[in-house]
C-alpha cells in the first residue's frame, strides 16, 4: 500500500527535495519544517489526487480520507465545538470560542441541539484526514480530466502487457557523497522501446501555464535534478539496467479545472538543478551545494542563519560571478 511506502520513505534520514528546498529560503525554515508535521489543503489536496489516479485508489483513499457528511455549525457554536473535541474540556473551549452573552449552560443547551451530529463527524473521523466537499469534488474533477485527457491518459490505465506503470515508488541513492531519497509518482516503463520514463504530478491551483513561475518559485529545479539523477538506482531497482532512463517530467493538473493538464519537460534544465546557475540575473544553488550546506548546519546545529554568514562573522559577501551560464 501507498501509505505503507511513505511510512518507510519517511524514516530514511537521506536527504531529499522538501529538505532542500526549505534550506534553500533559510535554515530557520529547515528546522521548523524538520521538527514540525506539514499539513495544509493544498497537501492534503495533491494526496488526495495521488492516490485516486491509481487503479484502486478510491479504496485507499476512504482509509485516509474522510469527505463530511454533516455541516459545521457556524460561527461561535462550530468553534466551541472544535475546541470541546480536541481539549475535552467544557469551560475551556467555551472561552477559546470567545462566548460573551451565552452563558455555558446556554452554550451547552445549543450543543445539545444543533452541534451533536457534527461532534459525533469529527469522533467517527478522528484517525482520518477531512476533506471538505468542495475539495473533494474539485479533486473528483481533476482526476477524471487526468484520466480522460488524450496526453495523459495513458499513465492511470493500461491494458497493454508491455506496459507496465507502477506508482508512488520509493528510490534511495548516493550521489557526490550524500544520500539521498525520492519518491516518484509514476514510473512509466516501456518494454518495447526498452526505456524508464518517470512523471511528477503537480496539483496546483494557479493556471497551468504559469508553472514556470511555480518552477523556480517552489524550487522544483531541485526536484527536476535530483530524480533525474535517481534513475540509475531505479533501474537497478527494478532489474532494467540496459533500459534507456527518461528524466523526470512534471504533470500539471488544476484544482481548479479551467484548463486541461499539461506535461513539463525540463530536460535541458538537469546540470541547473545539480550544481546551481543564473536564471534572469539571480543565482540559484544546486542540490550539491545545498547538501553540504545541511551537513554543515547539521554537524555545527547553527540554524540561525546561512552558512556563509556564519563563516564571515555576521557579513554576507556579494561577489560578482564573471562568465557564467545564465539558463534562457
Amino acid at each position: 500500500m501507498i501509505l505503507e511506502k511513505e511510512q518507510e520513505y519517511r524514516s530514511h534520514k537521506n536527504y531529499n527535495y522538501s529538505a532542500l528546498s526549505a534550506l534553500a529560503t533559510s535554515p530557520g525554515l529547515y528546522k521548523y519544517k524538520r521538527d514540525n508535521k506539514q499539513t495544509g489543503q493544498a497537501l492534503d489536496n495533491g494526496t488526495a489526487v495521488d492516490i485516486l489516479v491509481q487503479p484502486g485508489g478510491l479504496e485507499l483513499f476512504n482509509e485516509v480520507f474522510i469527505v463530511p457528511t454533516v455541516s459545521r455549525p457556524s460561527g461561535q457554536l462550530g468553534d466551541y465545538i472544535d475546541h470541546y473535541f480536541r481539549l475535552g474540556d467544557e469551560e475551556t473551549a467555551y472561552e477559546l470560542a470567545g462566548f460573551k452573552r451565552d452563558g455555558l449552560a446556554k452554550v451547552t443547551e445549543r450543543f445539545v441541539n444543533e452541534g451533536r451530529e457534527y461532534y459525533n463527524f469529527l469522533k467517527d473521523s478522528a484517525d482520518k484526514v477531512v476533506l471538505p466537499l468542495e475539495e473533494y469534488q474539485k479533486i473528483e474533477r481533476a482526476v477524471n480530466t487526468l484520466k480522460s485527457n488524450k496526453y495523459t491518459s495513458k499513465f492511470f490505465s493500461n491494458d497493454d502487457e508491455n506496459i507496465e506503470i507502477q506508482y508512488q515508488v520509493p528510490v534511495y541513492f548516493n550521489f557526490s557523497g550524500f544520500d539521498y531519497k525520492i519518491l516518484i509518482d509514476i514510473v512509466y516503463i516501456n518494454h518495447y522501446d526498452k526505456s524508464i520514463s518517470i512523471y511528477d504530478l503537480k496539483t496546483t491551483s494557479k493556471g497551468v501555464y504559469s508553472f514556470q513561475k511555480s518552477f523556480m518559485d517552489y524550487r522544483y529545479y531541485l526536484q527536476n535534478s535530483l530524480y533525474s539523477e535517481g534513475l540509475k538506482a531505479l533501474k537497478i531497482n527494478l532489474g532494467l539496467e540496459g533500459y534507456i532512463g527518461m528524466p523526470l517530467k512534471f504533470i500539471v493538473q488544476e484544482i481548479d479545472g479551467y484548463n486541461q493538464p499539461v506535461v513539463y519537460d525540463y530536460k535541458r534544465w538537469h546540470d541547473f538543478g545539480r550544481d546551481g546557475g543564473i536564471y534572469k540575473g539571480e543565482r540559484y544553488k544546486g542540490f550539491v551545494e545545498l547538501s553540504q550546506e545541511l551537513k554543515w548546519h547539521t554537524e555545527n546545529d547553527l540554524w540561525e542563519y546561512p552558512m556563509d554568514i556564519y563563516l564571515n562573522e555576521g557579513e554576507r559577501i556579494v561577489e560578482y560571478e564573471r562568465g557564467t551560464t545564465e539558463v534562457q
